[in-house]
């Protein structure tokens, strides 16, 4: 229940409700559609979110290492 708790903080916590929506669609898109998401633990989508974040953070440091 605590990672429950937790993935809610996350999603409330300074997203507007669009940026769930998009947060959600890309885990969607991950994982193979809406079915999928409602068969995944609460746990597996936070560590899904918290992959794309890290790859969008490493993505981002790409770019930025181009433009020098």
């Amino acid at each position: 229940m605590n990672k429950l708790a937790q993935l809610q903080n996350r999603i409330i916590q300074g997203n507007p409700e669009i940026n769930i929506v998009r947060t959600l669609y890309m885990v969607m898109s991950k994982v193979g559609g809406y079915q999928q998401l409602m068969n995944l633990p609460l746990a597996t989508i936070n560590e899904i979110i918290k992959c794309m974040e890290w790859e969008a953070k490493e993505q981002s440091k790409s770019i930025k290492g181009r433009k020098r």
